[in-house]
């Protein structure tokens, strides 16, 4: 079913946020749309701030008439739950099967997704460390951040010619990407993502908009 997608932050389940909100739920095709809330952003600040905004939001748009649905994801172990992730998959395709889920790259999310029929974009990370098990290492720990602009490209084109890519602890171990992160907050980031795309270039990477290749299901 085709409809906007709205990924709005900062105050967004507030009384200020009721006329935009309203205007978006009538503008789909449902006589009662779904919502997904996503409160994660929250939980860093703990668990009662983390409830009231998920309690806020599931009132909010309840109070619109939107079938409301929170899923409590609070870290990234949480993430890899398959109903969290069946329930993010099904608010997506929802909204058109035109519409592209990234997801971490091989992860539980990336397949509970596939299977139900979402368009995919599976997502690896230039800047980014692996643990043996496909997943990234904390930022808590050293290593975690590949600030190295030469060794950020290296690791992006591995990933995108050869599928694999090098954890943490030497191992090498299987990953399928149709798209590759390099995050913004990293030190050095405007330098790693330049090496990233002139090296991908070089290795004949053909680095396109995904809405132009990927396949939709």
């Amino acid at each position: 079913m085709p409809g906007p997608v709205a990924l709005v932050g900062a105050g967004e389940f507030l009384p200020g946020m009721a006329a935009f909100d309203r205007d978006l739920l009538a503008s789909i095709d449902r006589a009662r749309p779904r919502v997904v809330i996503l409160p994660t952003a929250s939980a860093p600040d703990g668990e009662a701030v983390f409830r009231r905004w998920a309690d806020l939001g599931a009132d909010h748009f309840a109070a619109l008439g939107a079938e409301v649905e929170p899923v409590l994801i609070r870290n990234r172990e949480e993430a890899g739950d398959e109903a969290a992730a069946q329930a993010i998959g099904e608010a997506a395709m929802e909204s058109g099967r035109g519409l592209i889920l990234m997801t971490l790259a091989s992860g539980k999310y990336d397949a509970t997704c596939r299977k139900i029929g979402c368009r995919v974009a599976s997502e690896g990370f230039a800047d980014r460390a692996y643990n043996v098990d496909g997943t990234l290492v904390s930022r808590k720990l050293p290593g975690s951040l590949i600030t190295d602009p030469a060794k950020a490209a290296q690791q992006a084109v591995k990933m995108a010619t050869t599928g694999k890519v090098l954890t943490l602890d030497g191992v090498e171990i299987d990953i399928s990407v149709q798209t590759i992160c390099c995050h913004g907050d990293t030190p050095g980031a405007e330098k790693i993502v330049r090496a990233v795309r002139e090296a991908l270039e070089k290795a004949g990477v053909a680095v396109k908009p995904l809405r132009d290749w990927l396949p939709a299901q």
